[in-house]
């Protein structure tokens, strides 16, 4: 018996190319995941890392899907706390 495909209701598409990797975004996927485990969120929300995003000039990049929201060219702490509520607020809510 096959087993049954998880897809959850968000994906947080982290970019580790050379610039975003420059930039912060390989720790901050430690960081993501640690406010996922926190928040219980583990069934709802995915962390995907992505060679490249095609953005690098806008480094770094994540993306939350399926509310199409990007963040580029901010600090770490700044994107943490963006990502943070976009993945805990309603989609509805959290379009910034």
């Amino acid at each position: 018996m096959k087993k049954k495909l998880h897809t959850p209701e968000k994906i947080v598409l982290v970019c580790l190319g050379s610039k975003c990797k420059e930039k912060g975004n390989k720790d901050l996927v430690q960081d993501l995941k640690k406010i996922i485990k926190e928040n219980h969120l583990k069934n709802t929300c995915e962390i995907i890392k992505v060679n490249c995003l095609g953005k690098c000039k806008h480094a770094p990049i994540i993306s939350v899907q399926p509310d199409n929201i990007w963040f580029s060219d901010i600090t770490q702490k700044e994107i943490k706390h963006q990502i943070e509520n976009s993945i805990l607020l309603p989609s509805t809510e959290g379009l910034l």
